[in-house]
């Protein structure tokens, strides 16, 4: 994921066309250090598209990513 996260317009693809953010969530709950790393970085990558952070909220997600952090 972080490889295409580096361009808004793939980040925003995502979004639209997968759940992405589900698994994104289900990511830093893992116990494995490395993937809880590489989905934090997914989030930061994500709030810094607009689309991106107007997603988080409208998908009431923004309670469970500051429950993770």
């Amino acid at each position: 994921m972080n490889e295409d996260f580096h361009q808004a317009d793939m980040i925003n693809e995502a979004l639209v066309r997968t759940k992405i953010l589900n698994e994104i969530v289900k990511s830093c709950e893992d116990f494995d250090d490395k993937t809880r790393e590489l989905a934090s970085r997914c989030f930061s990558s994500v709030a810094n598209t607009h689309y991106g952070r107007e997603t988080l909220v409208n998908k009431r997600l923004l309670p469970n990513v500051s429950a993770l952090f």
